[in-house]
């Protein structure tokens, strides 16, 4: 499979900052921690109100 990846829209979805969203009706988001060896956490997490 052949594709082409652009460096600087990959980079956004590195590190430990979200992208900008808007918050659902329910004002909560999942959170999805990967470490270095695979091991998965997900957790649910209120929004702050603003």
């Amino acid at each position: 499979m052949r594709a082409k990846l652009d460096e600087g829209f990959l980079q956004q979805f590195t590190g430990r900052l979200s992208l900008p969203f808007a918050g659902g009706a329910n004002q909560q988001a999942a959170v999805k921690i990967v470490d270095d060896r695979g091991i998965e956490w997900l957790k649910v997490v209120k929004l702050p109100a603003g």
